[in-house]
Parts: C-alpha cells; sequence; structure tokens
C-alpha cells in the first residue's frame, strides 16, 4: 500500500499529544487536553490495525499465501519494533532507569528486551524500565496473531466480519466499564492492555476493509468536523469511548480526503513528525527526565511549565530525527537484507 501521508502526520500529532501528557506530571498547567493524552495510543493502535491491513493484509489471503507470508512479515516487524527499542532501554539502564519489579532483574530486563512485559509470563506487573514500552509489547504479540486477525476482519464473509466487530466494540466496553468508563489501563494487569490492543488494532483492521465504502467520509466537510469534534469532545472531558469511537470515522475520513484536508495534513514538517514518530515515543521518557533536570528552578511556575513543555518537544524532535536515521532505518534496511537471503536461500 502507497503511503498515506495524512495519517503518517496524524501519528505523529498524537505521538505530541502523548508527550504532554507525561510531561504534565511536572508542570502546573492544568491543560484539560493534556490529562488525555494517554489516548494517543488507542489511535496508534487502531492505526496499525489500518495500516498494516494495507501494506500485508491481501498477502495472507491469497491461495497458498500465508505459509510463505508469514516469516517476511514477523522478521519485518522485528526490524520496525525491536532495534530501537533495545537502544533506547539500554540508553535507560546506564543512566540509572529502576528495575521496578518483583522478578530478579536479569529476569525483569530479559521480559522487557523481548518485549513480552505485558503478556503476563511471568508476573501481572507494570512495565519496568521504559515505560511507555508497554504499548509496543502488546502490539508485538498481536502481530504474532495477525493472519487470523486478517481472516477474520478480511476475509470474504461479511458476517464474520460483523461479529468480529461486535466482539471488538464489546471487548472495549467490558475493560473500559472495570476502570471507571476509561480506557486509561497502564500499569494494570496485562490481560486487560492486551485486549485493548486487540479490540482496537481489529477495529483498524476492520476500517480498512469498508474504507471505500463509505465515500462521504472522504468530504473535507466531514473530515473537519470529525476531527474537530474529538478537539472539543477531549476537551469537554467527554468519555473516553466517546472519543474512540470518533476516531473510527475520523481515521477513515483523513485516509480517503482528496481535498484541501490531505493537503493540510501532508505538509513536510507534520509528515516529518510522523515519520520519526516511533523515534518520538519511545524516546520520550529519557528526554522528559533530562529536560526537567535541566531547566531552570529558579524560573517562576508558569513559564518554567512552558519551557519545559517547549524544550521537551524540541528536544524530542531533534533527537529523533538523529535515531530514526542512524538506528531504525539502518536496522530496518539490514533486517529486510537478511530476511531476502534466507527466502532466497530457501526458495534455492
Amino acid at each position: 500500500m502507497r503511503e498515506i501521508k495524512p495519517l503518517t502526520s496524524l501519528r505523529g500529532l498524537f505521538a505530541l499529544w502523548v508527550i504532554v501528557f507525561h510531561i504534565r506530571y511536572h508542570t502546573d498547567i492544568p491543560w484539560a487536553i493534556s490529562s488525555r493524552g494517554y489516548l494517543g495510543v488507542d489511535f496508534f493502535f487502531m492505526l496499525s490495525g489500518f495500516v498494516l491491513a494495507g501494506s500485508y493484509g491481501r498477502r495472507f489471503l491469497a491461495p497458498n499465501k500465508p505459509q510463505t507470508s508469514y516469516f517476511p512479515f514477523i522478521v519485518a516487524r522485528l526490524g520496525r519494533l525491536l532495534p530501537l527499542h533495545l537502544a533506547v532501554m539500554l540508553v535507560m539502564v546506564l543512566i540509572g532507569a529502576p528495575v521496578g519489579s518483583a522478578l530478579t532483574p536479569p529476569l525483569a530486563l530479559l521480559r522487557e528486551a523481548t518485549l513480552t512485559q505485558t503478556w503476563n509470563l511471568f508476573t501481572a506487573e507494570p512495565p519496568t524500565i521504559n515505560g511507555v514500552a508497554w504499548s509496543i509489547s502488546t502490539e508485538w504479540g498481536i502481530n504474532l496473531i495477525f493472519p487470523a486477525l486478517v481472516a477474520l476482519t478480511m476475509g470474504h464473509s461479511h458476517r464474520i466480519a460483523s461479529i468480529a466487530i461486535v466482539f471488538a466494540v464489546a471487548g472495549l466496553l467490558f475493560i473500559a466499564s472495570l476502570h471507571g468508563w476509561s480506557v486509561d489501563i497502564w500499569g494494570t494487569t496485562s490481560f486487560r492492555q492486551m485486549a485493548r490492543c486487540l479490540c482496537e488494532f481489529t477495529l483498524g483492521l476492520v476500517a480498512f476493509r469498508y474504507k471505500d465504502r463509505l465515500p462521504f467520509l472522504k468530504s473535507d466537510y466531514v473530515l473537519l468536523i470529525l476531527w474537530t469534534g474529538i478537539v472539543v469532545a477531549v476537551i469537554a472531558k467527554a468519555g473516553d469511548l466517546l472519543i474512540v469511537a470518533l476516531m473510527f470515522p475520523a481515521l477513515l475520513a483523513a485516509a480517503g480526503n482528496n481535498g484541501w484536508g490531505k493537503k493540510s495534513l501532508s505538509v513536510k514538517p507534520a509528515h516529518w513528525v510522523g515519520t520519526i514518530s516511533y523515534s518520538i515515543y519511545l524516546t520520550q521518557m529519557p528526554i522528559i527526565r533530562f529536560m526537567e533536570s535541566i531547566v531552570p528552578e529558579s524560573m517562576s511556575s508558569h513559564a518554567r511549565s512552558l519551557m519545559l513543555i517547549g524544550s521537551t518537544i524540541a528536544g524530542s524532535i531533534l533527537v529523533s530525527s538523529l535515531t530514526y536515521r542512524i538506528i531504525e532505518v539502518p536496522a530496518r534496511d539490514l533486517v529486510k537484507s537478511w530476511s531476502n537471503r534466507v527466502l532466497a536461500r530457501s526458495a534455492a
């Protein structure tokens, strides 16, 4: 699937929203929008399902293809998710990030290094070193069953796809009901984290299947109304489930738009932030800690808060531009090259 630039840009904007959400613990600015930044992760899960459906879905639906497509898919996902995660994890260990776990440090480190920290293999504890990596762990787990999810949501049966939608929505309702109708479930038992990712990833797959069946969503005005509605709902402190529900058609609207909405969301600065958004998301915690330590405490509380927010966002973009070029891209190309050689030998 060709890149849909507005979706890339939106991924970057949501990554910055998550950063503001985490910075709020170090500021005194009572912005309503900052306290809901955890919802950026929900958009990531939905967007991931949509994008992977477009990039790999048809390969798994072709006869006799799932077996030959699974290895390159898994290797590609590992090449995308793991190298930067390990690099950031190493940095955090070196700067003294605590291994906050009842497990012995080596086992806790192994759990996080293999992105299995939310799988409840040893204990149902929160992530230990780089807290934001919990969502990467859940997504990696869901990626392992991607072919099955594709068969359920993108196969020939609309009835089965409808059932998948019902279960995804019901699952979100259930886990939200356990937390006061909030989806902010970081640090809880892992099945809820995995369920949150599974449900929203499934909705992303369904969104891709039906992206051409709702042409009215491609209108510039519908795009504006939906995304304005999300902003208003966040500021008005509407329920999490309502905001997540709005993300579904808003994602489709951004993906299908060919008017001024697409042009506005495809501007180079926004697109670049989206391109490096994985780095922005994973590197945010050490950058927040660093900026919090160097921003002068002698400043007024309000001025220091603004300085901390601005410097952290600027620092994240700068650092992520470097990590994208020196870690993400080379690692991805190296893994892809290795995968191609393995497949060539196997075919021979």
